[in-house]
């Protein structure tokens, strides 16, 4: 399957059933204003809004009914399937495995570092996106926004070290460096040992897969 794949099935999806096609658009669209807002929220509060659960969730039951009564499969994981058991048993077993694996490794993170590595709600949010992407889909947009939320621990690290060399050539003896939780880098405020938002990383993961579906889905 080519990098148009998404395209392709999308117009596969309209030839064979109209209906099917504008669920499919429709619960994508409230996916994609769900993950932008639960980003934002969680930027600002480290929490995940319910509202936005909510509504991925009401969208992704109207979107099976219009593929149910359109006879199709309105969801990236298995375009024009008529056999609606399979697909929409797919969503939910993808939510299972992209919440449950994630909640394993954080539970896992937690009992050996000794601080929360995820929070209930970022799980939550996992499920509803395991439930668009299917298994493959979902597990590889957890995968991915791991892999940023690495980057973003490893630039967090280079910078906290920056700090530290700047602050012994101004002649600050080292033990008397501080370890602030924030620390400036330019004009920015990283916050070093406090929960960071994983929203914006999982939506970001989620627009690649949907974006890449091909690789995924092939």
């Amino acid at each position: 399957m080519d990098s148009f794949a998404t395209y392709e099935l999308m117009t596969l999806a309209i030839d064979a059933s109209p209906l099917t096609a504008m669920a499919s658009i429709a619960a994508y669209v409230v996916l994609a204003v769900s993950l932008v807002y639960a980003s934002a929220v969680d930027v600002r509060t480290r929490l995940v809004p319910l509202s936005a659960l909510l509504a991925s969730l009401a969208a992704w039951l109207l979107a099976v009914a219009g593929g149910a009564i359109g006879g199709g499969c309105p969801f990236l994981f298995d375009f024009g399937s008529p056999r609606l058991f399979s697909w929409a048993i797919a969503g939910v077993l993808g939510g299972a495995v992209t919440s449950g694996v994630a909640a394993l490794c954080a539970v896992t993170l937690e009992r050996r570092t000794g601080s929360l590595a995820l929070g209930g709600g970022d799980v939550k949010l996992l499920f509803v996106v395991g439930l668009y992407l299917g298994p493959e889909g979902g597990i590889a947009s957890l995968g991915i926004a791991c892999v940023l939320a690495l980057l973003r621990q490893v630039i967090l690290c280079v910078a906290d070290g920056i700090a530290r060399i700047a602050e012994k050539r101004r002649g600050t003896p080292p033990c008397c460096i501080p370890c602030p939780k924030t620390f400036p880098v330019g004009s920015l405020h990283v916050l070093s040992n406090q929960p960071f938002p994983f929203v914006p990383f999982i939506a970001i993961a989620v627009l690649a897969v949907i974006l890449t579906g091909g690789i995924w889905y092939g």
